[in-house]
């Protein structure tokens, strides 16, 4: 299905395995018994997915770390992005203006405004003020604001910005002060209006008027927020820039690697694989680094060795990385068990038995102590967010007469009442993806579970924060209004979706076998472009079914799962991915990551 060209690599890759073989650290069967246990902080479904952040491990200090668990969407883990981006302020009723008042029990921000006031007022203030407790007081405001709006409304943006511009301009902030809290506020917009975020720093270089420090500064806060948007050639160009501009200034050799690592990721996400190694190379050859931060650059390059199907170099940097910085998390010990597996299926035959036997049981020995320490129960489910005590099964049936006897009848009712609506788009639905494919709106996937030289996968995401113009619901209506109009019809008729869109994969493509972000989520493929034959299929828990066109595929990705398209045609899907029935009207719902963050 893939062709002489995959054919060649295959063989290639099991060459280089199998010479390859006898470096491997071949720890003992029984190393997973010597891990810690008994830490309330290493109970795995209390435990975060954090990204390593070089900027913490180099000892730098711009805040507190970043709820990296909102960002799992993707099997890789994102190392380099949020370098200037961290803070985890948590949620405040009511803004403490100082003076025994909130921003609930005083005047309303102004309908309309302009940032430019704001700037203006901040920067001419002089007099003195109290730094940290008025950036906690604004960062506190920015995020109510964000939070009960989301973002969507511009002027309700400008407003805040105004009115805040009000109540702390006669305090007095200098330029520097200034800056921090507004970039502060930018960091809030990531997960929910990343493009406001662009137009605030945009305004700043309008503005100019800053030290090379705060342009450096700049610089990188475009560069992460241009990687949000998934405008990766614009943040690879800031990233770069930030990079000359603290060469120039001599700032040393881990601000170096920080813009490096950042340019690493924006090569990857963009598929220049050889770029972004080359980049993750020079960062780990500059002098004076702390281990921490070489461990952190050797996952991501090992991430990039996985996304360029070389899984032996992927466990090699891996496993260094483990040797200079030892951790037993969940996170840790998920991808390590995922890496020996595909090291071992890509070698396939070639491998020396003695070897593979080895591999086979340290991965099983790392899914066992999984298993024991929880809260995973199966070893074909293990995302990296579990929820306990959902009802889980790999398929579901979805019927006329009404959906298997697992939940409540309100509830099957609703499944079944929102299932008849999907299928009635389904022809409005390909008309639309074909308007977006031939205006060349399908994203490429960054997410690296599939093999580069084996055709292509794209998708469309109608409420991804990356999609610029959206409404007040959170829709790219202007581009999908098929979509928007569904996703609303949905919302109207009680089903709790978190995102929609298209996924399309070319002829030859295929989607390695993985297991999704979290249980807390089901999905329905509706087939909108399917070849006939079976060519195309899916793969959950070992079970194979087919798309068929105007049909619903019902099934938890939390499972391990795996794709092809053997077809000499694409295969296209409507994906609407929803939470799982069981958290229906429970407060359980938070703890399903963001779809419009996640995009897997």
């Amino acid at each position: 299905a893939s062709g002489s060209r995959s054919s060649g690599s295959e063989a290639r890759q099991r060459e280089r395995v199998c010479a390859s073989a006898s470096r491997l650290s071949m720890a003992p069967a029984s190393e997973a018994k010597a891990r810690r246990r008994g830490k309330a902080e290493d109970k795995f479904a209390q435990e975060a997915v954090p990204g390593a952040l070089i900027g913490k491990q180099i000892g730098r200090s711009r805040g507190a770390k970043v709820p990296w668990t909102l960002l799992v969407g993707s099997n890789l883990i994102v190392f380099a992005l949020g370098f200037v981006f961290r803070g985890s302020i948590g949620p405040s009723h009511g803004l403490d203006l100082g003076d025994g008042a909130t921003t609930s029990e005083t005047e309303a921000p102004p309908s309309s405004s302009n940032t430019q006031d704001l700037h203006a007022g901040l920067h001419s203030s002089s007099q003195a003020a109290s730094h940290s407790s008025l950036r906690t007081r604004y960062l506190a405001a920015s995020l109510d604001f964000v939070r009960s709006t989301n973002a969507s409304d511009r002027n309700a943006a400008d407003a805040l910005l105004d009115f805040l511009l009000r109540k702390v301009a006669s305090a007095g902030i200098t330029s520097g002060g200034y800056l921090e809290m507004s970039l502060e506020f930018a960091r809030s917009l990531h997960t929910s209006d990343p493009h406001l975020a662009v137009e605030i720093l945009k305004d700043f270089f309008r503005r100019g008027g800053f030290d090379d420090r705060s342009h450096i500064q700049l610089l990188e806060a475009m560069g992460d927020t241009y990687g949000v948007v998934r405008q990766h050639r614009r943040a690879l160009e800031y990233h770069g820039k930030a990079l000359e501009a603290k060469r120039a200034r001599s700032e040393g050799a881990a601000e170096e690697a920080i813009s490096l690592a950042g340019m690493a990721q924006d090569c990857a996400r963009e598929g220049q694989l050889e770029d972004a190694l080359k980049h993750l190379r020079e960062a780990q050859g500059l002098p004076g680094l702390p281990p921490a931060a070489v461990a952190t650059l050797l996952e991501q390059e090992s991430a990039a060795h996985e996304c360029n199907d070389d899984f032996i170099s992927a466990l090699h940097g891996f496993e260094a990385a483990g040797r200079l910085v030892p951790s037993h998390s969940a996170r840790r010990s998920l991808r390590h068990a995922e890496l020996l597996r595909r090291v071992v299926a890509q070698g396939g035959g070639g491998i020396p038995e003695q070897v593979r036997a080895s591999m086979d049981a340290r991965a099983d020995n790392l899914t066992a102590d999984l298993l024991r320490r929880g809260p995973w129960r199966r070893a074909d489910q293990l995302p990296q967010v579990f929820l306990p005590g959902l009802s889980g099964r790999p398929w579901h049936e979805l019927s006329a007469q009404g959906a298997e006897l697992l939940w409540p009848d309100s509830v099957q009712e609703r499944l079944v009442r929102a299932a008849g609506i999907v299928r009635e788009a389904h022809k409005s639905l390909l008309v639309e993806y074909n308007t977006l494919r031939h205006s060349g709106r399908l994203l490429r996937e960054p997410e690296c579970i599939h093999s580069p030289d084996r055709g292509d996968w794209r998708h469309f995401e109608a409420n991804g924060i990356w999609e610029p113009e959206r409404d007040d619901q959170g829709c790219a209506s202007k581009v999908a209004p098929e979509v928007c109009v569904l996703l609303r019809r949905l919302r109207d008729a009680g089903f709790p979706w978190i995102r929609g869109g298209f996924s399309e994969m070319s002829p030859g493509a295929t989607l390695r076998p993985h297991c999704g972000t979290t249980n807390g989520q089901l999905k329905w493929h509706l087939g909108l472009s399917v070849p006939a034959g079976g060519c195309a299929e899916l793969t959950v828990a070992k079970e194979s079914r087919a798309w068929k066109d105007g049909e619903i595929l019902f099934f938890d990705d939390s499972f391990e799962h795996e794709v092809w398209n053997r077809c000499a045609e694409h295969r296209v899907v409507f994906q609407l991915v929803f939470v799982h029935p069981s958290l229906w009207g429970t407060d359980r719902n938070a703890q399903v990551p963001s779809g419009a963050v996640a995009s897997h």
